[in-house]
């Protein structure tokens, strides 16, 4: 029997050329989200914003700072007299690209949680691309607005309004596909679990290092 390697090496090439890509298109991203932390500074958005960007984890992010909710934890001693006072503070908001080992490109939203509140779903992917030639400009702005509107939902300063509140229900419906989440996503998009997956756990280690 004779191997005919030629779609072996065909296969190859094409995630040499996504791996290659990356290195292309991290630039833009990491240039549209300084972009969004400048505009954020000038329009006196209420947290400061930073990106940071790991090559040898191929990921990039934008994230958002912490601050207080204006609740606290009062600790007093055995006379009712105040010790010690805690403030509550909420982190965690960030639009995170990571690249998985096979080439596609995971973009995920991850929401502020405290001490007070959090919510049910840890995070949205929200979309898995199977090249990072995808990742438009197009797709850099709608995105960032949906991750605009995620902090403004997720966090206890705000009163989100009706359609931040479908737009968001809708995304965490939709993230669904690449978790395996209900009956019929399952079934149609099972195949996109495991990049979604191996996606999000390279994306731990540097979520959890801002918390």
């Amino acid at each position: 029997m004779q191997i005919d390697n030629r779609e072996n090496d065909t296969r190859a090439r094409n995630r040499w050329y996504k791996m290659l890509n990356w290195t292309v298109h991290v630039e833009k991203i990491e240039k549209h989200f300084e972009m969004v932390c400048e505009q954020a500074k000038t329009s006196n958005f209420f947290e400061n914003l930073y990106v940071s960007r790991n090559d040898e984890a191929r990921q990039i992010q934008l994230f958002s700072g912490q601050h207080p909710i204006g609740t606290c934890d009062v600790t007093r001693d055995a006379f009712g007299r105040e010790v010690s006072r805690r403030l509550h503070v909420e982190h965690g908001a960030a639009l995170v690209l990571s690249q998985s080992t096979h080439g596609e490109v995971a973009v995920i939203l991850y929401p502020y949680e405290s001490e007070k509140l959090r919510r049910v779903n840890p995070y949205i992917i929200w979309a898995v691309f199977s090249d990072p030639t995808k990742v438009t400009d197009n797709v850099l702005n709608c995105v960032t607005r949906d991750f605009f509107r995620y902090m403004r939902v997720s966090s206890t300063l705000f009163s989100e309004s009706v359609f931040d509140r479908l737009r968001i229900q809708y995304l965490e419906f939709r993230s669904k596909k690449y978790t395996g989440g209900g009956s019929a996503a399952k079934l149609i998009f099972s195949h996109w679990l495991w990049v979604a997956l191996g996606a999000v756990g390279s994306v731990a280690s540097i979520y959890s290092f801002w918390k």
